[in-house]
């Protein structure tokens, strides 16, 4: 069909080409302007050279190809044609990531990872399936299975030991829901220490690397408490910070079972408060301490503990707790003595009025302020008779040895690490040098928070046979 000069004109407007090329185009499309100048820019943008002009007045095509009309001519009319459509793609089902259960529960892996970050989820799955996971590596591909010949690569090395580092303390943690952990420390006899943790918190991984890796702090959580940690996004964790308004994670509490009340709870202060292992060291003593002195009775809550240095705060505010703590121990110590000298009295008066009565009383005190004269002045004696061995250097004493915690009369602690074969009465000497002179002067006790048990009558037994490893110790003013 020859091309109308009108539609040329429009062409040559349009796209700027001359006059044969104009022609060239609408002929080939059938004076469809605007498919032909589709056709002359699709053209123009592979870049192939132009098409041979147009010869003769007649408008003929001279040096066509004829092959190359035809192609473009069929695809125009594929494209025009509305029953020319692409069959869809076939349907296709596939995982992500196929994931077997673990021991442990029913959750399987993927609740494993929610419960312990830091774990190579590929490893793992390799692993549980019976099969150790191939790494190429220089020389090809090894295992890293227990029974692989190769040596694991430096960044799965390095990856390992950061899980390692930050890994929860599974040695102490109690593996279930937060109702069978309550159930486990009530029929335990012990408190629940309940920490929640956040993925995106570095203090949180801090709290496992630091706090919890620590052994004195590891023995005392296990002679204690029952100990449940959960991330705040699991199940679990969502439920239990919804009833207890977690907010600021990580969160540390230490609970009674008995009511599921807090006794005891960190406060984060500032952004880089942390609590250390010092710290928490006092809480459970000073909590267990009361926890044991409640029998029966319900536990009155404390004030949190708040920190509000870098690493080691909460000095102050476990000072004034260990003062208050103090000035109630001697108020006790003194109410036992009066009510000691009253009985005494009312014993050897029974037959006297009431004049006689009071004399006896005063004789009595007389005599017990005598007595406890020379008690001291004998104890004294025998502490200064006592020889404090210097503590185990070696490290497999050390690991032998007995690992304990004292907090003297005046609130400070101490930690320290006795041979299994040294006496208990060294435990005494060693608390009279540390608190100072006023120890040498006055009679004193040691006694353990849980369970609440003077060391007295195991003055003589040594440290290994007294089950002292782990344990927190309080002296005491008699």
């Amino acid at each position: 069909m020859a091309a109308n000069s009108e539609l040329v004109q429009q062409f040559i407007d349009i796209a700027g080409a001359d006059q044969p090329n104009a022609k060239y185009y609408l002929e080939l499309t059938q004076n469809d302007l605007a498919a032909a100048l589709n056709m002359f820019w699709e053209t123009m943008a592979a870049g192939p050279a132009q098409p041979a002009a147009a010869a003769g007045s007649g408008g003929a095509l001279a040096d066509t190809d004829a092959a190359t009309a035809a192609a473009i001519a069929a695809a125009l009319q594929e494209q025009e044609d509305p029953d020319n459509v692409r069959p869809a793609d076939a349907v296709k089902r596939q995982r992500l990531m196929d994931v077997p259960h673990m021991g442990g529960g029913p959750g399987g892996l993927m609740q494993a990872m929610m419960q312990h970050p830091f774990r190579n989820a590929h490893v793992e799955a390799m692993r549980a399936q019976g099969a150790a996971p191939a790494v190429a590596g220089r020389g090809g591909a090894f295992s890293m299975g227990a029974g692989g010949g190769g040596a694991a690569p430096a960044g799965d090395r390095h990856s390992r030991k950061l899980a390692d580092m930050y890994a929860p303390p599974l040695g102490i943690m109690f593996e279930g829901p937060f109702q069978e952990a309550r159930a486990e420390a009530k029929a335990q006899g012990k408190m629940l220490l309940v920490n929640i943790q956040d993925d995106t918190e570095f203090a949180c991984h801090m709290l496992n690397r630091d706090t919890w890796k620590d052994e004195t702090v590891q023995e005392m959580v296990t002679c204690t408490c029952t100990f449940w940690q959960m991330l705040r996004t699991a199940p679990e964790g969502q439920v239990f910070c919804d009833r207890y308004k977690a907010q600021q994670f990580p969160y540390v509490a230490i609970l009674d079972p008995r009511t599921a009340g807090p006794i005891w709870k960190w406060t984060k202060k500032k952004a880089d408060s942390f609590l250390d292992a010092q710290t928490m060291l006092e809480a459970l003593s000073d909590v267990g301490a009361r926890f044991q002195a409640s029998g029966a009775a319900a536990v009155k809550p404390m004030r949190s503990a708040s920190i509000t240095a870098g690493s080691g705060g909460g000095g102050a505010a476990a000072a004034a707790g260990a003062d208050t703590g103090i000035e109630e121990e001697r108020m006790l110590a003194r109410a036992l003595a009066e009510s000691l000298a009253e009985s005494g009295g009312g014993s050897s008066g029974g037959g006297g009025g009431g004049g006689s009565g009071a004399e006896s009383v005063a004789s009595a005190e007389l005599l017990e302020t005598e007595g406890e004269g020379q008690e001291d002045d004998e104890e004294e004696n025998e502490l200064l008779s006592i020889e404090l061995p210097p503590p185990p250097t070696d490290p497999e004493e050390v690991r032998a040895g007995v690992k304990l915690r004292l907090k003297l009369a005046n609130g400070q602690s101490r930690v320290r690490v006795f041979r299994a074969s040294d006496p208990v009465k060294v435990l005494f000497r060693y608390a009279a040098e540390e608190f100072g002179e006023e120890a040498w002067d006055r009679a004193f006790d040691i006694r353990t928070t849980m369970p609440a048990a003077s060391l007295r009558p195991k003055w003589n037994e040594v440290m290994g046979d007294a089950n002292l490893n782990g344990c927190a110790t309080q002296m005491i003013w008699l």
